[in-house]
């Protein structure tokens, strides 16, 4: 039984609709699949309709009523597929839009009253902070299509392919440099650089949208606006493309939609190339900056399809599903409407892979608005505090006034045949609201708060270099159990050799002159040269001692510890370079390094246990025995340095001459200071572990509610990104 028509839609069926006569319509055929294209000209905005569609839009001169309309679509199309109701919403749809007009719509009074509604509208346009747009040039198609004629072979297959190559190689050299390109970005956010960000972002914005509209030209459309578009007072510069749609084919479109990226990423892969290449500290910081700006923001934005910018366009031509935003968006209206207000409501007739789709990008995009209007207003509370706060909380007004404004009508509104069921709507958001509320700011964030560790020997003995020399024998081995005056490893130096061959001259040489001065009778010259040759003789000794210290035994009994021990073969190494470490292996601890918010929330839990996190071994429960509270810039263990596979990153500095005059490796120096705690460990957990092994110690934090933790952690990342660039070598 078919069910009752709706008063609405019986009201609406009685109507008479007329296109606008200034309209222009062009068919369009893709995928086997015929639609209609109309260009609205007195507003510059574009629609697609289905052949369905057209048919029966085409059939409203102001004559003919909607019912008429439809029954006459019936008799010439009876294969059809457009219901009465899905004919009155498109009707609502035209209204809306300014396509169709009625009799009544030239009246002054409904004029006036549109007029009045539409300046509301753009008023709250304008005062909203988060996005508003201001128009700059009078006659931007001719700039764009003098541009074009000079510079339009950059979309040509050559030009393409040379900016594959520039991408390629600009990827290699990152991945192979990411440790110092990491280090080039910091202080990107620091105030002293916000000057340098905004007029590279406008340079490059700027860039980016010549592009969309050289490559909108270069297919013959047209550019009808460009100005400054503001997002969050962030200025942007845009040009109207739209005239792309006109295109038949639909990878001009998606050309035209990538355009802009395309030159941002080329501008990328040229400053990370230049940034490989540059000595100079300035120029490198400069480079890494404009990566960020032209590659890392516009993949993050630009291409993001859950956002009307170029991915959206270029993902609903790949699809073949115009309109998938707003098709999406009426999904979540009908979606809310059927199970939060409880009103009957259906969908178009989307072809089932199309409904999916649609479907999938409807709640994405929506969960992606969230997201992004929420990290906004917290990036502006984080950077500008007070004065952000403010701002923040007007631009989310401003943003959610007119929604608010259209949802207060449709909720509270006694003229609709279709009320919405309020309590039913109150019983679900409500509780909902409550729910999200209380977990953002009374649920303790569940997340553990760690800190890197590494395990030790408690106490360990420094194997050191006595003397100074080339490593030529290694006897010991990683982990060997070695005794007390062991040889561990032989060393080489030639130079104290031929000292020693010297002094020994020098002391017969003292000998002789000296039995020849009291042959002579000359005592006291015979005396002068008894005591320097003392004098040598004791430096004799001095030298025979570093000699045999060129032998380097264990100080004492216990296990050998040195990673990549004959790496050091045939290598030189400098008096008190660190050889290897001797331990007990049933006295180990875990030595912690914090960070100052570390050392902060490590240290008021007092003697509460921490969980110990080692690879390969049982999660454990201990108690943190000493945290010293004196920050150092030495990491406490080779295995965590971000070089070597941990996550302590640390300066690059330039090779340090030694004594010799050969280049030593540099003593790596962390980027902030951090605090040193120790854990002792029992003889069996002492036992099963091994020296050098990572680890990680942590607690849940009970101090911080879930949006709490997320807001200072954002807050965090932000204050790292704004401090002052440490000086990259």
């Amino acid at each position: 039984m078919e069910p009752a028509t709706a008063p609405s839609v019986r009201e609406i069926g009685s109507m008479r609709l007329a296109l606008r006569s200034d309209l222009r319509v062009s068919p369009r055929i893709e995928g086997g699949e015929s639609y209609y294209v109309i260009d609205d000209p007195l507003h510059g905005r574009y629609y697609r309709l289905g052949a369905s569609e057209y048919a029966f839009v085409s059939l409203l001169d102001g004559q003919t009523t909607l019912r008429d309309a439809l029954a006459k679509l019936s008799t010439a199309a009876p294969q059809h597929q457009l219901s009465e109701n899905e004919a009155a919403g498109l009707c609502r749809w035209l209204a809306r839009q300014d396509l169709a007009q009625t009799p009544e719509s030239s009246r002054a009074e409904r004029l006036s009253a549109r007029a009045e509604k539409d300046e509301r509208s753009q008023w709250l346009a304008r005062v909203n902070p988060l996005s508003f747009r201001l128009p700059l040039i009078a006659q931007p198609d001719r700039v764009v299509h003098a541009l074009e004629r000079r510079v339009g072979a950059i979309f040509s297959p050559a030009a393409i392919g040379l900016w594959i190559g520039l991408l390629l190689s600009a990827l290699y050299r990152l991945h192979a440099n990411w440790d110092r390109f990491s280090l080039s970005l910091r202080g990107f956010l620091a105030p002293d650089n916000w000057l340098w960000i905004g007029v590279c972002w406008l340079l490059l914005k700027l860039l980016h949208e010549l592009a969309h509209g050289i490559a909108c030209r270069r297919y013959g459309g047209a550019v009808r606006e460009a100005g400054v578009m503001f997002v969050m007072l962030a200025p942007l510069a845009y040009v109207d493309v739209t005239n792309s749609w006109r295109f038949p084919d639909r990878w001009q479109r998606i050309v035209v939609a990538a355009a802009g990226m395309y030159a941002e990423i080329a501008v990328a892969a040229i400053a990370a190339i230049v940034w490989s290449e540059a000595e100079s500290q300035w120029t490198r910081f400069l480079c890494a900056n404009l990566v960020t700006m032209a590659g890392v923001a516009t993949i993050l934005f630009n291409a993001n399809p859950l956002m009307k910018f170029d991915g959206y366009y270029i993902l609903s031509d790949f699809l073949g599903i115009p309109n998938l935003y707003p098709n999406g968006e009426l999904y979540l209206r009908t979606w809310a409407r059927r199970h939060l207000f409880g009103v009957p409501a259906t969908l178009p007739e989307w072809p089932r892979r199309q409904r999916r789709v649609i479907q999938i990008y409807a709640w994405a995009s929506l969960a992606w608005r969230v997201a992004t209007c929420v990290a906004l207003v917290a990036t502006s509370a984080a950077l500008f505090h007070g004065a952000g706060i403010a701002m923040a909380g007007f631009a989310v007004f401003a943003w959610a006034l007119q929604p608010l404004f259209r949802f207060a009508g449709y909720l509270f509104g006694t003229d609709r045949q279709d009320r919405p069921r309020r309590w039913r709507f109150a019983a679900i958001v409500v509780p909902s609201a409550a729910f999200i509320i209380v977990v953002l700011l009374m649920v303790p964030w569940p997340g553990l708060r760690t800190a890197p560790a590494v395990v030790e020997y408690s106490p360990q003995t420094i194997v050191r270099a006595s003397t100074a020399g080339f490593v030529r024998v290694v006897e010991a081995r990683d982990g060997q159990t070695v005794r007390k005056g062991q040889t561990i490893v032989i060393l080489e130096n030639r130079s104290l050799a031929r000292e020693h061959e010297e002094l020994d001259g020098k002391i017969h040489q003292a000998s002789i002159r000296a039995l020849r001065y009291r042959q002579d009778g000359e005592h006291a010259a015979a005396q002068a040269e008894d005591r320097q040759r003392v004098a040598l003789e004791s430096q004799r000794e001095e030298l025979l001692d570093q000699l045999d210290q060129l032998v380097v035994r264990a100080p004492r009994s216990g296990r050998f510890a040195r990673r990549g021990l004959d790496s050091l073969l045939d290598t030189f190494i400098d008096q008190g370079a660190e050889i290897g470490v001797i331990g007990d292996e049933r006295r180990k601890e875990i030595q912690l390094s914090l960070s100052e918010d570390d050392y902060e929330a490590f240290t008021r839990r007092g003697g509460a246990p921490v969980l110990v996190n080692v690879p390969r071994q049982p999660l454990w429960r201990d108690s943190i025995d000493i945290i010293q509270p004196r920050a150092t810039l030495q990491p406490p263990h080779p295995a965590l340095i971000a070089s070597n596979g941990g996550p302590l990153a640390v300066k690059a500095e330039p090779p340090e001459v030694s004594r010799n005059g050969r280049n030593a490796p540099p003593e790596p120096t962390l980027l902030a200071p951090r605090f040193l705690g120790r854990i002792q460990l029992d003889r069996v957990t002492s036992e099963r572990l091994h020296a050098g092994q990572t680890a990680e110690i942590g607690f849940r934090p009970c101090d911080r509610s879930i949006g709490e933790h997320l807001y200072y952690s954002l807050a965090e990342w932000l204050r790292e990104r704004m401090q002052p660039e440490s000086v990259a070598r």
